[in-house]
């Protein structure tokens, strides 16, 4: 009789412990999709401000990110030329942390930036030959080094259309082409020089007085409080301080508005 009763309790028992055992394994309900965790859902994401990823070439940050419709991101054409390079990290430095706009440099050839603007593949060139802008696809912008250079700025129609803010703002730029010269031939890749985004914060530091004639008082103090603050880089970050380095493309390291 106790046997029998054994034998019937295992069987009534049986079940109700598999039940069991499967609840505790089965993954627990997760209210994103599969792929979704962190980030914003489908219908969101298609009129969000494509995510980053992030490096550093040469010493020079670099973003890539799907082209904007909103302009969220400058597209700069940017080839080994030190003075092109400064001057673009000078601009993209102040878009940046001034105007709150992504800057993405694009590597071009020297005489590739006419062929990459009428391909709509950047939107501002600082220092072109005022004889090659003619008959292109980006407009004359003003020059670097004042009214009557023969260099001028070239900006694309979106530019000109949605971000008339940073229209005036290279409209104003006129920098001394001595300054320029002076401070772009410490840039070089070797031991003893200084990366691009580097020398542009060494002019930002020397000339307070010049550049922040360029600009709105507001975004003028942005950008000394970010300079103040050590902000040395071109990409805006939220870094996670454990799980990684937190250096551009880690897991720990996301490109951030």
């Amino acid at each position: 009789m106790r046997f029998y009763l054994r034998i019937h309790l295992s069987i009534v028992l049986l079940p109700l412990v598999l039940v069991l055992l499967l609840a505790a394994c089965a993954p627990e309900t997760d209210p994103f999709k599969v792929g979704e965790r962190a980030r914003l859902d489908e219908a969101a994401a298609a009129n969000a401000t494509p995510v980053a990823t992030t490096g550093n070439v040469g010493g020079v940050d670099r973003v890539a990110v799907t082209p904007d419709p909103g302009l969220g991101t400058v597209r700069v054409a940017d080839w080994r030329d030190n003075a092109v390079r400064l001057l673009n990290n000078i601009a993209g430095y102040i878009m940046v942390w001034g105007f709150d706009y992504k800057v993405d440099l694009i590597d071009v050839k020297e005489t590739g930036y006419r062929a990459a603007a009428d391909k709509g593949e950047v939107d501002l060139v600082m220092l072109a030959p005022k004889a090659e802008t003619q008959g292109w696809k980006l407009a004359d912008g003003g020059s670097a080094y004042g009214p009557s250079s023969d260099q001028r700025i070239g900006i694309s129609s979106q530019l000109q259309g949605k971000a008339p803010e940073l229209v005036e703002f290279f409209s104003k730029i006129v920098a001394d082409k001595d300054a320029i010269a002076s401070v772009s031939g410490q840039i070089s890749e070797g031991r003893t020089g200084i990366s691009p985004v580097v020398a542009a914060l060494i002019f930002l530091k020397g000339n307070e007085g010049v550049w922040t004639q360029w600009v709105p008082a507001a975004v003028a103090e942005k950008v000394k409080a970010s300079i103040a603050s050590g902000k040395a880089s071109l990409l805006k970050r939220a870094c996670i301080p454990s799980g990684g380095l937190g250096s551009p493309g880690s897991p720990s390291c996301i490109a951030s508005n």
